[in-house]
């Protein structure tokens, strides 16, 4: 059992990420969550009691103090290149005396890479390989490799990754009170099983991502810096294109003012663009950074060209018909929303209806705070008649009584329900 100390200088007992300097090293997420069952914990008490107080973060803090889901629902950013990640990572190798935790995140490539389509937002799995390791009694983790955005089908067993548990049909996010690897957070049930291979295309993606994670434990070998991306794009706009920047732009099937602010170093092209170049390039990314020689291959034009963005017009009558039913029926709803409805881009509406979007969002704010009010009057009613009840047995209310009754184990940590308990024991004790 773990011992929680609040100190910094606490340390737990250390066990080794799975499968480093291969492209299917363990996340920092399964990490964590694999360290939390090695100390008999659960991932949400590892979270609260002892990363908590040494992280010193309000929004950690919340946890411990109100609970929600605020927190995991960013735990994908653990994984990544971001401050989440530096962290937790800096967190859990003074915590463990590890030095190898870096690369169980994406933190290498923090300047190679933006943010902007690099991570999943909900954890995805290969179930064929949970069932292998259980199976061969092996460690059971979840793959760095999961979390990358453009990898969407296993390497090893040619399947589609899975992202909803298929007993409760949930999906789950990377962190979570009860994260377990292998197994829904929700439920606790089994996500591992065997599956035939259904996938015949060229994983040309998944395999580009491979490379890039075998190459993670090597980083000393080549200083991974921003300039380096408009460095090589400019080797090979001189080397392949003729120094022609629209000619290079139409054949790797990029708009021309994109391409231009990225051959600036303005912008950091996003994964799946570098992918993209690469393959037309004949490269891997270490490759292409590198600047090697490159063949471009122009059979990839059609690849390229089905992911250019065909502008469709709008129906603007059916949009400002919506907007105006929305406003006249005071009926709740985020602008994303209206967004999904009109099958357009939520910075459109924004954009050509200023005026209805800031009435609507009165509205949806108006209808939370509503909302908001009627929990926390049907909350206090519940309270006083928990209250009641235990007045009337001779027991003392104490929150852990209250929360029992009310089957609610955060309810009293609300702050505006917390009033209410305290009011109502000065009322009958003092």
């Amino acid at each position: 059992m773990l011992t929680i100390n609040y100190s910094k200088q606490s340390v737990l007992y250390s066990i080794k990420p799975e499968k480093i300097g291969t492209p299917y090293v363990e996340s920092l997420t399964s990490y964590i969550s694999r360290l939390a069952i090695e100390h008999c914990v659960s991932t949400g008490d590892l979270i609260s009691k002892l990363v908590t107080p040494i992280i010193g973060k309000k929004y950690l803090s919340n946890i411990s103090k109100k609970g929600g889901d605020g927190f995991y629902k960013s735990t994908s950013g653990i994984n990544g290149i971001g401050q989440l990640a530096e962290e937790f990572t800096n967190l859990l190798s003074n915590l463990t005396l590890r030095s190898d935790l870096e690369d169980t995140t994406l933190l290498t490539w923090n300047t190679v890479f933006p943010t902007r389509g690099l991570s999943k937002n909900r954890k995805h799995w290969c179930p064929c390989c949970f069932q292998e390791s259980l199976e061969n009694n092996k460690p059971i983790y979840e793959q760095l490799i999961w979390c990358i955005q453009p990898y969407q089908n296993c390497l090893i067993h040619k399947i589609k990754l899975e992202n909803k548990c298929p007993t409760c049909t949930s999906d789950m996010y990377f962190l979570d009170r009860k994260a377990r690897p292998g197994f829904c957070s929700k439920c606790g049930n089994w996500l591992g099983m065997n599956l035939i291979s259904n996938i015949s295309d060229e994983l040309y993606r998944e395999q580009f991502i491979a490379h890039m994670l075998a190459y993670n434990h090597k980083k000393k070998n080549l200083k991974l810096e921003r300039h380096k991306i408009s460095e090589s794009l400019n080797f090979y706009l001189g080397r392949n294109f003729e120094g022609k920047l629209s000619t290079a732009a139409e054949k790797l099937g990029f708009p021309k003012t994109t391409f231009r602010c990225w051959i600036n170093g303005e912008n950091i092209p996003p994964i799946d663009s570098i992918i993209q170049i690469c393959r037309c390039l004949n490269l891997s990314i270490t490759e292409f950074l590198s600047k090697e020689e490159a063949c471009y291959k122009a059979e990839y034009l059609d690849y390229r060209k089905c992911s250019k963005n065909k502008r469709l017009k709008k129906d603007h009558l059916l949009i400002q018909k919506l907007l105006e039913k929305v406003i006249n029926e005071k009926i709740p709803m985020t602008i994303s929303g209206l967004a999904k409805i009109c099958d357009c881009d939520r910075r459109l509406i924004s954009r050509q209806y200023p005026k209805q979007c800031e009435v609507i969002k009165g509205i949806y704010s108006e209808f939370l705070i509503s909302g908001k009010r009627k929990r926390t009057k049907l909350m206090k009613k519940k309270m006083e008649e928990a209250f009641s009840m235990l007045i009337k047995y001779d027991l003392y209310p104490s929150r852990r009584k209250v929360e029992s009754l009310l089957n609610d184990k955060y309810l009293v940590k609300e702050e505006k329900v917390s009033k209410f308990w305290k009011e109502l024991k000065e009322k009958y004790y003092i």
